[in-house]
């Protein structure tokens, strides 16, 4: 049983879901009926129930939801499957966001300082390398031959 007791307990919550509204149903106290004439092509339903009835399903649904939940919790606790909400860890206090923002900050300054560092290499290695070949061209017009 306990092999498939949390597939068992799943299905179970599935099948006892719709259990409110099919007792609102079979109770009459909802009326949907369908149209006639050439609106049943179409499918069209009307609702001639009461803004009361659907609030007092909506209400029990809650109701319903929260006692599901529980049975599920127990079931699953007998079952060996224990329950544990979620903990989620402690928010950081001022000082350390502060201290975190200002890391981010120092790290942030210094690959933007490294980016134009780069920038500087880049640029100065362009302008080197526009003036060997502004060096070069002035000796190609001799046929390439210095001094021969």
């Amino acid at each position: 049983m306990k092999r498939y007791g949390r597939a068992l307990v799943a299905v179970g919550w599935l099948l006892l879901l719709p259990v409110p509204y099919l007792v609102f149903w079979r109770a009459g106290w909802i009326h949907i009926i369908r149209a006639h004439g050439a609106l049943v092509a179409h499918g069209v339903l009307y609702d001639t129930t009461s803004p009361g009835v659907w609030t007092a399903l909506a209400v029990v649904y809650l109701v319903w939801i929260v006692g599901l939940t529980v049975v599920s919790i127990w079931v699953l606790d007998r079952l060996g499957y224990h329950y544990q909400p979620y903990d989620r860890p402690r928010r950081p206090t001022r000082r350390e966001r502060r201290r975190r923002r200002a890391g981010m900050k120092y790290l942030q300054a210094r690959q933007e300082a490294n980016r134009a560092a780069l920038r500087e290499i880049a640029r100065d290695s362009r302008r080197a390398a526009r003036e060997t070949d502004d060096h070069h061209d002035d000796t190609a017009d001799d046929g390439g031959h210095e001094g021969r």
